[in-house]
């Protein structure tokens, strides 16, 4: 058997069993979060999702991102000064299969999907405000809710 053919199905296995739902941790090619220091107290977070993630888990993702930063920056608060939310749709078609018995071709099948993502720009706070969230709620929700 062609050895890049054994490689290829072993690649694939393993990918197969590391699961297909991005994982919460920084950015790796299965998606994950990222983020920057824009001031001493603002921040911008994006969290990017695979195709087995829905775009509220990609949302509350950036949030719980937010919330870590902004609790370790040492601000107990934060409000969100931006918010969006995208998908980056692509597809992929399957090789084509041909019986060997009988000759006979079957065409490959496109398979279309989308990964959602989020990008929030949020401000540290020391004290609260009418519109604040409090970073170490947020925190505990949202890992609670995923099961971090």
């Amino acid at each position: 058997m062609n050895k890049g053919l054994i490689l290829a199905a072993v690649l694939m296995g393993a990918l197969a069993l590391s699961g297909c739902a991005t994982t919460y941790g920084p950015a790796s090619f299965a998606g994950g979060y990222s983020d920057s220091q824009l001031a001493h107290d603002t921040f911008s977070v994006s969290f990017n999702g695979n195709a087995w993630v829905s775009g509220q888990k990609a949302a509350d993702l950036a949030l719980l991102r937010a919330a870590e930063l902004a609790s370790e920056s040492g601000y107990p608060y934060f409000v969100i000064l931006q918010s969006n939310s995208h998908a980056n749709v692509g597809s992929y078609t399957d090789m084509p299969t041909t019986n060997l018995m009988t000759g006979q071709v079957t065409p490959g099948s496109t398979t279309v999907f989308s990964k959602p993502g989020s990008t929030l720009i949020v401000k540290g706070l020391r004290r609260r405000e009418s519109n604040s969230l409090n970073s170490d709620n947020v925190v505990s929700a949202m890992k609670m809710k995923y099961g971090i």
